[in-house]
């Protein structure tokens, strides 16, 4: 392996522990928001409605999770390789 690959390795594994890292702390901070709002309205149906909104959330991100890398794996062309 020359030192290109081992650099692009280290860059892309850096790059998607940093995103997991802020989606993270983006989720701890929503489930914070969320019982802030609920303690402060005392209501079960604003809970609901959080949760639906999380769940809708998360249901996108997983759904864009597996189809992306689908839908990308055609335009992608290795190093040195000519279309």
């Amino acid at each position: 392996m020359n030192h290109t690959e081992i650099n692009w390795k280290k860059n892309t594994a850096l790059f998607l522990i940093g995103q997991a890292l802020s989606h993270f702390g983006s989720m701890i901070v929503q489930f914070a928001i969320m019982w802030h709002v609920v303690l402060k309205s005392q209501s079960g149906t604003t809970m609901t409605a959080f949760t639906i909104n999380v769940i809708m959330i998360i249901s996108g991100l997983i759904m864009s999770l597996l189809f992306i890398p689908l839908l990308t794996s055609n335009h992608v062309v290795k190093a040195g390789e000519k279309r």
